[in-house]
């Protein structure tokens, strides 16, 4: 078992509660990216209700 010794980074911390990975990959057909936009804009819609 490895030992860290304890530090604070807040904005490392912070980053991946306000970051988002999208699927991008060669093989990625159409279909796959208009759902990922498609799934996006309705999280970003939702989000901007609140």
């Amino acid at each position: 078992m490895e030992n860290f010794l304890p530090f604070s980074r807040p904005d490392t911390e912070r980053s991946p509660a306000r970051s988002c990975t999208l699927p991008l990959f060669p093989d990625m057909h159409d279909g796959d990216a208009d759902r990922v936009v498609t799934t996006l804009q309705a999280i970003m819609e939702a989000a901007s209700c609140h």
